[in-house]
């Protein structure tokens, strides 16, 4: 009897469930939670400089400050328990979401690992500084036992390791204060003049690009044309003279960064707007009755998010950047505020008597400037979808 191939019985599963299911791996979870964690305390930085510096009492200043100093460990669990609650709704089906499957694939990109790592760094030492720094970093150590015998601007000394002085592990400043608590207390005042003039620019500049991309006509020249005037000026003369009009100060030289920055994000919003709002999801949204503030904010605004995000992520770097340039003519940070620009002003006519003065504070600013850069350069390799993701 001859013998009969039968077919294989045929699935009736759903098309979309036929797809290889994609799981988080533990390495990928991990890393999650981090860069989840480092986004919420970068976000919560620069939303509370931004009530900080429009706030003319300092009551809201204080009140942060004193967060800072005395809960720093209880920010971090408020931002753990957030990112491990975001990481919960991206993973939670049985298909891993957008957002996380684009994060795995930042995750093959060096550079973006590398800029991760040194802005958690910063930002760790920041938020830590009470923990970390060995000193006062505004009080001068006249009077503590075991000082060199001319303490202005003394090397670093490190007793486990010979020296026969106090600890100070990069030595001196000119005025007799502890450089390492300084740089380290410099972390936070970097960090918060960069984020919190960024997400300024960001906020007021998408606004200008959506309005002026959307309406057109005379609108759009009018705006556009009031953005190539500030274009025209080089970022940082203009910045100077705004904070010389102001006064000088951290609050004032923030504001100047941030002022100087909003054409860049109103033109590249202005961009995506206008490449955006004639596609077909548009155009229906449009003749359904849609208002314009809708189909503004809930077509057009995501999907022209992407060039922000990366240009804002580089922008921080350019922040930190202009804000120590200002800082170094007495613009920026006044004396005696720990910030790496003013400590690099100080010691300006040291270089070759102490050179250990200029070298810390530049590292600092090297390290936080090359972290923002290499980050946003992993970022738009991850997000641009004409890569290949292999």
């Amino acid at each position: 009897m001859q013998r009969v191939e039968t077919a294989p019985p045929i699935s009736l599963r759903p098309a979309e469930t036929l797809a290889p299911i994609k799981r988080a791996t533990t390495f990928q979870s991990i890393a999650f939670v981090v860069f989840a964690t480092m986004l919420i305390r970068i976000a919560i930085i620069g939303l509370a400089s931004l009530l900080s510096v429009f706030d003319r009492s300092g009551s809201i200043r204080t009140f942060i400050d004193g967060v800072n100093d005395q809960f720093f460990v209880g920010n971090y669990v408020i931002a753990v328990g957030l990112a491990i609650y975001l990481h919960y709704r991206l993973t939670r089906g049985e298909q891993m979401n957008v957002l996380f499957e684009t994060f795995t694939h930042m995750l093959r990109n060096r550079s973006a690992i590398i800029g991760t790592v040194l802005i958690f760094f910063i930002l760790i030492v920041g938020d830590f500084a009470p923990v970390i720094a060995t000193h006062n970093p505004i009080q001068p150590l006249f009077g503590t036992e075991g000082l060199p015998p001319r303490p202005q601007s003394a090397p670093p000394c490190i007793p486990a390791f010979g020296c026969e002085y106090a600890l100070n592990i990069l030595g001196i400043d000119l005025n007799v204060r502890d450089l390492f608590s300084r740089i380290v207390y410099g972390a936070r005042t970097s960090l918060t003049v960069g984020i919190a003039s960024v997400s300024f620019a960001i906020a007021i500049g998408t606004m200008i690009g959506l309005v002026s991309g959307y309406a057109g006509g005379w609108v759009d020249n009018l705006l556009m044309m009031f953005m190539d005037v500030l274009l025209a000026f080089p970022s940082l003369l203009l910045a100077i003279a705004i904070v010389t009009i102001q006064g000088p100060g951290l609050d004032n030289a923030l504001l100047a960064i941030a002022i100087v920055s909003i054409p860049v994000y109103a033109r590249l919003t202005r961009a995506s707007v206008l490449s955006v709002k004639e596609l077909e999801f548009v155009t229906a949204e449009r003749s359904l009755g849609a208002a314009p503030g809708r189909i503004l904010f809930q077509q057009i605004l995501p999907n022209t998010l992407t060039p922000l995000i990366v240009q804002g992520t580089l922008g921080i770097g350019g922040a930190v950047l202009e804000a120590a340039a200002l800082s170094f003519i007495g613009l920026g940070a006044q004396p005696p505020q720990p910030e790496w620009g003013q400590m690099l002003s100080e010691a300006r006519s040291y270089v070759f008597s102490a050179p250990h003065l200029v070298f810390f504070p530049g590292i600092a600013i090297m390290i936080t400037v090359l972290g923002f850069n290499l980050l946003g350069d992993g970022l738009r390799d991850a997000l641009d979808p004409r890569l290949s993701r292999r």
